[in-house]
């Protein structure tokens, strides 16, 4: 058994007892463990289950507050590709990361970190609107407290609005995001192959 805590054997027992699929317990429902290093896969994972959820919504649920879920997920499926990105291209060129890229959740901020570790984002010709659409969602919800919580830091509630969210806009605007990004990000590893492999 490999310690996904380090040194903190208290939340690695923890862990075991309250995630590890038991012996002789029903695979069905169970998923294999990967290594916080495989990023690749909890974006791919997240987009994933919003693809079902959001056919769900399509089926059967045209009309209520799943429309936070649904928020949720793609912001941070953006997040962590913003994320990834910054840390592949700082892998790749020898930079030391920006040590907020750990902790925040803020987008403006990420597509900031990104520009400037990967300048050839701008040049995509998508960048600007995918830029422009990261922006207008930190300002609308600053750091995805709106998705995730009925109440903002300070204890408030969310002002109520009478105007519905669209959830068809966030789709598509979201995957338009990603797509822009998953080639930021296959360009990032082709790079890192060919360093490994001194074609470079």
């Amino acid at each position: 058994m490999f310690s996904v805590f380090n040194k903190q054997e208290r939340n690695q027992q923890a862990f075991e007892d309250l995630l590890l699929q038991k012996p002789g317990e029903s695979p069905k429902y169970s998923a294999l463990w990967f290594s916080n290093m495989a990023a690749n896969m909890y974006i791919e994972e997240y987009k994933d289950a919003l693809e079902l959820l959001v056919s769900h919504i399509e089926k059967k649920r045209a009309d209520n507050a799943i429309v936070y879920p649904v928020m949720l997920l793609y912001r941070h499926s953006i997040e962590l590709a913003l994320k990834e990105s910054i840390i592949k291209s700082c892998e790749s060129l020898g930079q030391e990361i920006p040590k907020n890229v750990f902790k925040s959740h803020n987008l403006e901020s990420l597509v900031e970190d990104l520009e400037e570790t990967f300048p050839d984002i701008k040049r995509d010709p998508n960048w600007t609107n995918n830029k422009n659409f990261f922006e207008k969602w930190e300002s609308a919800d600053l750091n995805g407290e709106f998705a995730r919580y009925p109440r903002n830091t300070s204890g408030d509630s969310f002002k109520a609005c009478d105007d519905k969210i669209s959830i068809s806009k966030i789709v598509k605007e979201s995957k338009g995001a990603l797509y822009t990004l998953d080639g930021v990000l296959a360009q990032l590893e082709d790079y890192m192959q060919k360093q490994k492999q001194n074609i470079l």
